[in-house]
């Protein structure tokens, strides 16, 4: 039995490109510091103002900054700068008085492009602009995102219209758009090249134009979907039906004695479902892709929190929640494909794993409320990070674990593997992370009214700002951007 319960030392993050506040001043463009570009003493953009002014503008005093950064150059150069700024003012004033509200931010936005860098966030710069101050966006206009320059804050929820999403510099209008009653409990998912929708009553996909290419009724009470590779599996939580489906054909589907209490899919289609057993706390059944049972396993005394079956197909982790103790505690438990045990690994005293997710290669990520672990195995975790909370884990493309943990009360996007045992981070923000997702290409990250897609490389391919909650979404090539709100599901166009 082996024991996860070691001290590992606090320890500073930073990550330039896609933090928030990469850069941020003290008060004047001569005070900021460098953020995401160039050499070390180049400047770059920082807040603009309490309020959040226009995120290019804040590009404009970053290329100040990074001229400075050189060593003052002399009046010449300070005059030169102070006569660029009267002149963006001055085309400022003029795009407000030639371009009505609703397109006022971008035309500022293209107009101060130019300039070099851009910026998100309440105005808070991320490059430092060209000439010799050059940031990451050499004057481009583009600064880990693509080109996308976003003016500080929400935008007025009018500039939003109806369904409209808050894109860098322009409105984004959805591709496809559907209404429905969160009440209803309606689930939604991107699915290859599908968009899948499950409600009580029905469950169909479509595809990106929103044509309906699949539909089949259902009877279930509170729906749930769960996708992995080219599966997915639709199933009733708390009733007794679920179906498989490849692409858009049916694989199986089956109605079984007990109630679903949790579910999981591998890669390969192989399914762990965890029952309401009687005269049991739970049951474990693991299934073949074809919908063949293959063994279950009954726990008399503890309760099954999540299982999961390794890419491989060869072997089980159950996570068990033990209740025979003072305090609440978990354990994990291996076992071969046959139901033979392999090992057990008890987390620390009061200690509960919230979450396991086996990762390509059979490496198993495992989470509770504060700690994260990576096991190559069955024994001692070749990762272990303690933070001051975790708000989210998910797979990352190439056998990579994606956490936001909560760090100096800020939250970090990290991923990890075994080239990366300290992590990795991805984005920084002083947003709580409601949740995250992955497709094969980007991680989907919800900051509630704002989404960001993060690349395969760690770089933002785009951020939104919507007027409604995101209840939760995800990012792929083939469809776009999906947000769900309480009201409805919308996939915008990166």
């Amino acid at each position: 039995m082996t024991t996860a319960n070691d001290k590992i030392p606090d320890r500073e993050y930073e990550n330039d490109n896609n933090d928030e506040r990469a850069g941020e001043g003290t008060g004047n463009a001569e005070n900021y510091t460098g953020g995401s570009g160039g050499s070390g003493d180049t400047g770059s953009a920082g807040e603009i103002n309490a309020a959040g002014g226009p995120g290019a503008a804040g590009a404009f005093f970053a290329q100040r900054a990074g001229a400075r950064g050189k060593g003052r150059a002399g009046g010449a150069i300070r005059a030169a700068a102070t006569v660029l700024a009267i002149l963006a003012v001055s085309l400022i004033a003029f795009a407000i008085l030639y371009f009505n509200r609703a397109g006022f931010p971008s035309a500022v936005a293209a107009i101060l492009a130019p300039w070099g860098g851009s910026a998100n966030n309440a105005g808070a710069g991320m490059s430092a602009g060209s000439g010799t101050g050059a940031g990451t966006s050499a004057g481009t206009g583009a600064a880990n995102n693509a080109g996308t320059a976003r003016a500080g804050g929400a935008p007025p929820s009018e500039l939003l219209g109806s369904g409209g999403a808050w894109g860098g510099s322009a409105i984004r209008m959805p591709t496809i758009s559907l209404t429905y009653d969160a009440a209803e409990g309606t689930e939604f998912c991107l699915y290859g090249n599908y968009l899948a929708e499950c409600s009580r009553d029905s469950f169909s996909l479509l595809d990106k134009s929103g044509q309906e290419v699949f539909r089949k009724n259902v009877d279930f009470t509170k729906p749930a979907l769960i996708k992995r590779g080219d599966y997915l599996l639709a199933c009733d939580i708390g009733g007794r039906s679920a179906f498989v489906m490849k692409g858009a054909k049916l694989v199986w589907e089956e109605a079984f004695s007990g109630g679903i209490a949790n579910a999981s899919i591998n890669q390969s289609g192989f399914i762990a479902f965890v029952f309401d057993a009687v005269g049991y706390r739970n049951s474990v059944r693991v299934m073949a892709p074809i919908g063949e049972p293959l063994f279950d396993w009954f726990v008399a005394d503890d309760y099954v929190i999540s299982s999961e079956i390794a890419p491989s197909g060869e072997e089980l982790v159950i996570n068990r929640l033990k209740t025979n103790g003072i305090e609440a505690g978990s354990g994990l438990e291996f076992f071969d494909i046959g139901a033979e045990p392999l090992a057990t690994i008890d987390a620390g005293e009061g200690e509960v794993f919230l979450g396991v997710r086996y990762l390509e290669g059979d490496k198993l990520a495992v989470v509770s409320d504060n700690c994260f672990r990576l096991y190559a195995g069955a024994g001692a975790p070749i990762v272990r990070e303690q933070y001051e909370s975790i708000m989210a884990m998910c797979e990352f493309p190439r056998g990579k674990a994606a956490i936001a943990a909560r760090h100096n009360n800020r939250a970090l996007v990290m991923e990890f593997d075994e080239g990366a045992p300290k992590g990795r981070v991805l984005y920084i923000t002083d947003k709580p992370v409601a949740n995250m997702s992955a497709d094969n290409e980007y991680l989907f990250v919800n900051l509630g009214h704002e989404v960001v897609a993060i690349n395969e490389s760690g770089g933002i391919a785009s951020r939104l700002v919507l007027d409604s909650e995101v209840l939760y979404g995800g990012a792929s090539e083939k469809l776009g951007i999906l947000a769900v709100t309480k009201k409805s599901a919308d996939i915008y166009p990166f």
